[in-house]
């Protein structure tokens, strides 16, 4: 509207200029109208911003009403533990969903200086801890029902991966994140070689991850066959990333000396997700040694711990 009245003092010399682009008045139509656009497009522009205020105020953006929460856990279906499993399964992949994009950006943080992704991240972790606590009494309230001995195995299996993906989570807000604010603050740069160690390194765990989720769902014995070769790979890549980075220490690289710390550390709380992802697919396994392995599991789990406080 501004557009037109601006232009209908000039109306002559436009109607020239369309003339000028075509002799059938149906071309001319059309080349006027892509002509004014263009026109109006490159006057406009210095005033986008002034623009977009008046759009703003005159449309304000809908404050969020609802309040993050569980989206499948219904209290009507409690009395049918069938049906309330498949009910907290579809809560606890939520929580998955949301555990695995705080992995996928964790690499990022390390990668470039982003606090508004470091914020996001641990926002979101606060939706694990809301989504866990919700799970966790969910399943309680259920356990007083009449289950059977595969549903009683099932919302156990359900409370240890609602668990341990609130591990995870906890690992990249609590643990993670103050390695990235640490390394931006000090300006401190990866060596190539190192960064791209834990860029590999990263992209192993979170396909891991992947699949180990898909067998807990699934309650597939062949993928967590393949979650458990995989746990064993990733347990000497981490052994061979922390030789590397000594080996880089000993032949004096400066990148290599000013984020040692940060390194290994963050290598060490890569182990403990990975050692995590694979205590998911335990609980529910039909693999022979499945309850041995679980031990096994956690028992590493606490000694990495105990291992990387010790470094730390």
């Amino acid at each position: 509207m501004i557009g037109v009245v601006f232009l209908l003092p000039f109306l002559p010399f436009f109607e020239q200029l369309v003339s000028y682009a075509g002799i059938e008045p149906a071309r001319q139509i059309a080349n006027a109208h892509t002509l004014f656009n263009l026109i109006m497009a490159f006057f406009f522009l210095p005033f986008l911003g002034l623009f977009t205020k008046l759009l703003i105020r005159l449309v304000p953006d809908s404050p969020e009403e609802k309040k993050f929460g569980p989206k499948y856990l219904d209290d009507h279906v409690l009395k049918t533990p069938s049906l309330a499993l498949g009910q907290a399964t579809r809560e606890t992949l939520r929580e998955s969903d949301i555990v695995r994009e705080m992995l996928i950006d964790s690499i990022k943080v390390l990668q470039r200086e982003d606090q508004g992704l470091i914020t996001a991240i641990r926002d979101k972790d606060n939706l694990v801890d809301v989504l866990d606590r919700h799970i966790r009494l969910y399943l309680t309230r259920l356990s007083s029902s009449s289950l059977t001995e595969v549903q009683s195995r099932r919302a156990v299996a359900l409370l240890e991966a609602s668990r341990d993906l609130e591990s995870i989570g906890d690992i990249v807000d609590r643990n993670i994140m103050p390695l990235a604010i640490k390394r931006i603050t000090k300006g401190l740069m990866f060596s190539e070689e190192g960064i791209n160690e834990i860029i590999g390194y990263h992209k192993k765990l979170v396909e891991n991850f992947d699949l180990a989720i898909s067998a807990f769902t699934s309650n597939d014995s062949d993928l967590g066959r393949r979650v458990l070769r995989n746990n064993e790979e990733l347990d000497v890549l981490e052994r061979e990333l922390t030789q590397a980075h000594l080996e880089r220490l000993r032949k004096g690289l400066r990148e290599s000396i000013e984020t040692s710390h940060i390194h290994l550390d963050i290598i060490g709380n890569f182990a403990r997700i990975h050692s995590l992802s694979t205590h998911m697919i335990y609980p529910s396994s039909k693999i022979p040694g499945a309850e041995a392995g679980r031990r096994l599991s956690s028992l590493r789990g606490r000694i990495k711990d105990r291992r990387w406080r010790r470094i730390s």
